[in-house]
């Protein structure tokens, strides 16, 4: 969505130059992509965090699952707001490009759900090292 958005705002020109030149949209693109790469580091993380254990993989993954959830809600927000109405229609690529991380979001748990549990996982971890 991010790459997608890049390519659109370089083409889209109002006021005699491109929308992506403008220092607000400019933000925006910086914070997509911010989000993206917590997402990222959070996945390695995660990856790398199995060699540790269940309980540290467990609690990992769901942290990467709510930091990808998060950032998915976040891009097709934005991608969709600095698209304007073309990202709506259904022969743009963004529709369908939204619609599969979304659905993936809600498919798999959503980053609050996804807080939750990781939150209970970490208070049980807690309560057995204070008792054991």
């Amino acid at each position: 969505m991010l790459d997608l958005t890049v390519e659109y705002l370089k083409q889209r020109v109002q006021f005699g130059k491109p929308i992506a030149a403008n220092q607000v949209v400019q933000h925006r693109l910086v914070d997509m992509w911010g989000q993206i790469e917590l997402s990222r580091a959070a996945v390695a993380h995660a990856g790398g965090s199995c060699a540790a254990g269940i309980a540290q993989a467990e609690i990992a993954s769901l942290a990467a699952k709510a930091r990808a959830g998060v950032a998915a809600e976040y891009a097709a927000k934005w991608a969709f707001q600095l698209h304007g109405a073309i990202g709506y229609t259904s022969e743009y690529e963004l529709g369908g490009l939204a619609r599969g991380a979304l659905s993936l979001n809600l498919w798999l748990g959503s980053a609050t759900k996804m807080r939750r549990t990781l939150v209970e996982l970490e208070r049980k971890t807690l309560g057995k090292s204070e008792n054991g």
